[in-house]
């Protein structure tokens, strides 16, 4: 799981400074990283969710665990709702902390 992060991160640490959409919409981000693995594999119309299960391209969690520790080291990488959603952390972890049994 290492390797993939390793891998991937200076491809999702480039999107996020360079399309500064890609920092408050995950959606938008797997887009971006997606375009690139299957450009670079060289396919036309992929079936895409193969492609996943068979390791060749990303998994959103690992895309998404990349933008969240990018988000933590690096300022630049985060979007105006980080701020609102650091602010309001730890009232949501109490909401979950409730909810379970």
């Amino acid at each position: 799981m290492i390797q993939k992060l390793k891998k991937r991160w200076p491809l999702v640490m480039d999107i996020l400074l360079s399309k500064p959409k890609t920092r408050d919409k995950d959606i938008l981000l797997y887009k971006e990283v997606y375009k690139y693995e299957i450009k670079a594999l060289g396919l036309k119309n992929p079936d895409f969710f193969k492609l996943m299960e068979q390791g060749k391209v990303s998994n959103f969690e690992t895309i998404g665990r990349i933008r969240r520790l990018l988000n933590q080291k690096c300022p630049d990488t985060r979007g105006a709702s980080y701020k609102p959603r650091k602010k309001a952390e730890k009232k949501v972890r109490k909401e979950i902390t409730k909810l379970t049994p």
